[in-house]
């Protein structure tokens, strides 16, 4: 096998466990995020429930921004597409962001909402992530 096969072979086989810790990550938090949803939806008027550490979506949100931006890094490494890179990045941010979002919601039915779209974007994360990372990224 030639150095650069091989090569190519180590980059696959790293991009591979970067994309399995992405989709268990995105899976993870979609799934906790639709619960969330539905349970706040059923008191919309209710006050926000505080987020405390270790609660499952923070965690889930840590843990999916620092694989997406692990996935768009091996994306990068292998060469792969520069638009498939920068939407992990993209997602690795929006991911970080929302802790701080959910802080500041006074009601249940705004938490509804944001976790709706949280489990919307860990749906596209895990969509996303079974891209083969030298392809340009799905219309």
């Amino acid at each position: 096998m030639s150095l650069i096969a091989t090569l190519l072979a180590a980059l696959s086989l790293l991009s591979a466990s970067d994309t399995a810790d992405l989709q268990h990550a995105a899976a993870a938090l979609e799934a906790e995020a639709n619960a969330r949803a539905q349970l706040m939806a059923a008191t919309p008027g209710a006050p926000a429930r505080a987020l405390n550490a270790g609660d499952p979506v923070l965690d889930g949100l840590d843990a999916l921004s620092l694989a997406a931006a692990r996935h768009a890094s091996a994306i990068d490494a292998a060469g792969g597409a520069r638009d498939l890179a920068c939407i992990f990045r993209g997602l690795s941010a929006d991911a970080a962001a929302w802790p701080e979002q959910l802080a500041g919601m006074d009601r249940a039915a705004d938490q509804a909402r944001a976790y709706r779209e949280i489990a919307r974007l860990a749906n596209h994360a895990a969509r996303l992530a079974q891209e083969d990372i030298r392809s340009a990224p799905p219309a």
